[in-house]
């Protein structure tokens, strides 16, 4: 639901990104998250004790019937190409990552860092998008293009989001992007 088709959609991903945003913010210890401007980015997660480390998050919702299906039979996860483009262009030299929600439990979530997710990804086409219990095709009869990565190498689970957000504050830190880390 991250470009949703209707205002119904729309509406129904910005109250689940709202309700993310609640429930990071009682996970997080180090961290906390704000609701942002959705033309720019989904969430923002910024170091409790050093506002300058912003971290931004793009969120996919994703139904659950569809959310099953990840989980038990599809052996990539995926967001759409022009996530792609925006990490690339957008937040080049900054801290990003990609997050999926099962749209019945936010707190049941799959996400990757940008930059692992570009470099590591690769290109699958689908013929239509499913969204909101609808078929949609983009132009027609042209597939729809996606990025996907194996799904082994996004990281699963809330329990595991705020040692997942150190790691990337560290290596921003190891790699001269920021200059201080998040105590």
């Amino acid at each position: 639901m991250s470009k949703p088709f209707d205002k119904g959609l729309a509406k129904k991903a910005e109250e689940k990104t709202k309700e993310l945003v609640n429930v990071l913010n009682t996970t997080l210890k180090k961290y906390e998250a704000s609701f942002g401007p959705q033309k720019d980015h989904d969430i923002e997660i910024r170091c409790k004790n050093n506002k300058g480390i912003t971290i931004y998050v793009e969120v996919e919702v994703v139904r659950s019937d569809r959310w099953k299906r990840i989980k038990n039979e599809f052996k990539t996860v995926r967001w759409p190409i022009a996530k792609k483009k925006k990490c690339e262009e957008k937040y080049k030299n900054k801290l990003a990552i990609m997050m999926s929600v099962n749209e019945n439990d936010v707190k049941d979530m799959f996400y990757i860092d940008c930059e692992t997710w570009i470099s590591k990804g690769k290109e699958e086409k689908a013929p239509q998008v499913r969204a909101g219990g609808k078929i949609y095709r983009y132009r027609k009869e042209t597939p729809e293009e996606f990025w996907a990565i194996d799904k082994q190498t996004a990281i699963w689970g809330i329990d595991r989001l705020e040692s997942f957000l150190d790691e990337l504050v560290n290596g921003a830190v190891k790699n001269g992007k920021l200059k201080d880390i998040c105590k």
